[in-house]
């Protein structure tokens, strides 16, 4: 489930959010200046937001030891690339279950602040983006290569992530036990 900005006073989607965390359904947070921070650090996501006093534009970092999952990430030369992202200047405090794909860098200054992060355990599947625009992300890389495709893959690769079940099989193989003689046979394999 993808909530943009949850406000104060959407009731709908607080519903939604606390019906996902009973179920331990995987949830991204896309939060920014118009989320209700207080409500989320009380929720028990891991994370808090304190002093919100503006905005300020940041850059993401990406971080090398990142490893909960492999590949599709843009590369740092590519994140220079594109149009920075709209975050509030506060503490932000994370958990440190919450692990950082993308960190905050602010001009020169690298950060261990997360930009775009992760975490998992017996609530389910996380994601946070802590920012307003990632959307002029996608419109950069189309810009800049006439294609959106590794915007994409980055997106479908966290969407990924989040609905994979826990179950790390190398090689699972959908096949009927039998088969009748004659007829037509399918086999899925997924790796």
């Amino acid at each position: 489930i993808i909530f943009h900005q949850t406000g104060p006073v959407d009731l709908s989607q607080r519903r939604i959010l606390e019906s996902a965390q009973k179920a331990s359904k995987a949830v991204w947070l896309f939060l920014g200046p118009n989320s209700d921070w207080n409500y989320i650090g009380q929720a028990g996501y891991g994370v808090k937001l304190n002093g919100a006093q503006g905005q300020n534009l940041v850059q993401g970092r990406i971080n090398e030891g990142f490893q909960l999952f492999a590949g599709d990430a843009l590369s740092q030369s590519e994140l220079y690339d594109l149009p920075p992202v709209a975050v509030p200047f506060a503490e932000l405090q994370c958990s440190p279950a919450i692990v950082s794909l993308y960190s905050q860098q602010l001009d020169r200054l690298s950060t261990s602040i997360p930009l775009l992060a992760f975490t998992q355990g017996s609530i389910g599947r996380k994601a946070f983006f802590f920012g307003e625009g990632i959307w002029r992300w996608r419109m950069a890389t189309f810009q800049r290569d006439q294609s959106t495709q590794s915007f994409d893959a980055l997106i479908s690769r966290c969407v990924q992530y989040l609905t994979e079940s826990g179950k790390q099989k190398a090689l699972a193989v959908n096949a009927e036990k039998s088969y009748k003689e004659g007829t037509d046979i399918s086999i899925g394999a997924e790796l």
